[in-house]
């Protein structure tokens, strides 16, 4: 479990560091204060960063999956698992230093030929544990046809799929640069409550009505779909809460387990995060991803305005009331909370302006963050006032006038001094969302100036 945790955190920090350009980001703020740090400047290239990512991607899959379906336990791990997670992690290893001197000469190796051959034998071997027998065996009779029937060089075969546009294209590409940040910012939208606050809404919402759980249930799940393309985790999120209302409401148990089902589909539709075929789609057409985004919003709506009438043509069949309003919350409590939506629509702004796909995630996930602490209600503290001010802030500095420097100066004094007093008078207790917003503020306003 160790190694898994250590695996998984290493793709973590290179995410970051790289693909994000924080490590361009702290030379940029380095140099201008006069301190020039060479280590910040360090970079790879795409392929050689994709094979780091792929590394420790093989060394997850043969840890958690065994070749075997007998073996269950992490602790009891053969030795022939730890020899082909060796040589994957090996033809990894190897992709990642000779890629630079491949690109400079484009020629191959006897030793090229042998890592491309392991490397492309574990992949497949990792595809069969995690997804079964049925995509490595079309692969390999794809293979087959390509060394038999093509004319091609079976060493030719093989540098593509190592070195060109194979095991590292496109797909995996969009992976490791555009998935990974969507399913970061919506792994962390749902670890801050998002998921409950819109579900508990839309049920506050809808529930009194006349089919409401199930309503409830389309309107969730299409709100959650806007920040989660996994359909998978969108019923798991919404259907805790709306699969035994609804079955509370007097709907069939089949009918309560399709409803939930049905309407996360359609979450990999619903901008401005889809499912990884559309970021797919767009490297594949090269187009920008926000006119995926604006293509998308027509046959989105039509799903779901289809799946709520069918909703409404159910419920009248079936004679069903809506439930008792003394079953829900105020639906005045979730609009004084409505700033909690501030990363969906962050984020949905960013897109459709054509800013790039994972800094517009990350970007959103910085207002994230801190609408998950004044949001919470422990904290005292008028937290409406923070989020006027926060979003007056923001126009002032991202909104393209001129006087946008001198504002995130300004800004930056003001938030330091206020910051320094507070802690100093031990204020801070007294009302923790204000200084939570002004460490926020200041932040914002040094990104501002310095960049």
């Amino acid at each position: 479990s160790l190694i898994l945790k250590i695996a998984a955190i290493a793709i973590g920090i290179y995410e970051i560091l790289f693909i994000f350009n924080f490590m361009f980001s702290l030379y940029d703020l380095f140099s201008k204060i006069g301190i020039k740090i060479p280590f910040f400047r360090l970079d790879f290239q795409d392929k050689q960063g994709q094979a780091f990512v792929l590394g420790m991607i093989l060394i997850v899959s043969f840890l958690l999956y065994p070749m075997f379906k007998k073996r269950k336990h992490l602790d009891k791990i053969p030795i022939y698992d730890w020899i082909i997670l060796g040589l994957g992690v090996l033809s990894m290893g190897y992709m990642f230093f000779r890629y630079p001197v491949y690109m400079i000469y484009y020629e191959v190796n006897n030793w090229d030929i042998i890592f491309g051959i392991i490397a492309i034998l574990v992949v497949l071997e990792a595809t069969r544990r995690s997804l079964g027998w049925i995509l490595p065996a079309i692969v390999f009779l794809f293979l087959l046809y390509g060394i038999q029937d093509t004319g091609f060089r079976w060493s030719r075969i093989v540098q593509y799929l190592y070195l060109d546009q194979g095991i590292f294209g496109i797909p995996f590409f969009v992976m490791t640069i555009y998935v990974f940040s969507f399913v970061f910012f919506g792994a962390f939208l749902l670890r801050i409550g998002i998921s409950d606050y819109v579900t508990e809404f839309m049920i506050s919402l809808f529930g009194s009505r006349s089919g409401g759980p199930a309503k409830a249930a389309v309107v969730s799940s299409g709100l959650m779909g806007t920040v989660s393309g996994s359909s998978v985790a969108n019923v798991l999120t919404t259907g805790t809460f709306t699969i035994p209302l609804m079955k509370r409401a007097g709907y069939p148990a089949e009918t309560a387990g399709a409803v939930e089902p049905v309407a996360s589909t359609g979450g990999q539709l619903m901008p401005p995060i889809m499912g990884a075929a559309a970021f797919i789609m767009a490297q594949f057409l090269n187009i920008p991803y926000n006119r995926i985004i604006i293509a998308a919003i027509l046959p989105a709506v039509i799903y779901y305005a289809g799946v709520y009438l069918f909703i409404d043509l159910e419920t009248k069949r079936l004679g069903l009331k809506g439930l008792s309003k003394d079953h829900f919350t105020p639906v005045s409590y979730f609009i004084r909370k409505l700033y909690i939506l501030l990363p969906i629509l962050i984020i949905t702004i960013a897109l459709v302006w054509g800013i790039a796909p994972h800094i517009a995630a990350v970007s959103s996930l910085g207002i994230a963050i801190w609408v998950a602490w004044i949001s919470r209600d422990e904290i005292p503290g008028n937290e409406q006032f923070y989020v006027v001010i926060v979003l007056i802030t923001l126009f002032f500095m991202f909104g393209g006038m001129g006087f946008a420097k001198i504002a995130a100066l300004i800004l930056l004094i003001l938030g330091l001094s206020m910051i320094a007093m507070g802690f100093a008078g031990k204020w801070v207790k007294f009302n923790e969302k204000l200084y939570i917003s002004l460490l926020f503020i200041f932040f914002v306003a040094l990104t501002k100036y310095v960049g």
